[in-house]
């Protein structure tokens, strides 16, 4: 089930937690969005969110709109939220400020435990 945005963000400030940073999760390739991703982000970030996070399902696309939200909004923190593979990594965190890994640590088994030789691979395409 989806959280309520808003809902979050008035939680974290009831309890004091505001050093908790939020990632609003603005497009996934799984919705149907009608707006453009800048639009989406700068409402995310004016709403509380810390930073943004995004997957198209293509490197190509994923580039772009990162390249444009970063052009749009300069300050704004923008992750990648899926599809990373320890050969595409190194690319996209030329752009991206980070990423979230789940299949490439499982040897491709979406809910696997990590395995230790997946993830050094992954990190050493990173790091070389």
């Amino acid at each position: 089930s989806q959280i309520n945005a808003y809902n979050a963000i008035k939680y974290r400030k009831q309890i004091g937690a505001e050093s908790i940073h939020i990632i609003a999760d603005i497009y996934s390739r799984h919705n149907i969005h009608n707006h453009p991703i800048t639009s989406m982000a700068e409402i995310a970030l004016r709403c509380g969110a810390n930073a943004v996070s995004f997957t198209s399902g293509s490197d190509q696309r994923n580039v772009q709109w990162c390249d444009e939200l970063k052009k749009h909004i300069p300050k704004a923190k923008v992750y990648l939220s899926g599809n990373t593979t320890y050969k595409n990594v190194a690319n996209l965190l030329q752009h991206f400020d980070g990423a979230f890994v789940g299949r490439d640590f499982e040897d491709q088994k979406w809910g696997g435990q990590p395995e230790l030789n997946c993830v050094e691979r992954y990190i050493n395409s990173i790091t070389k």
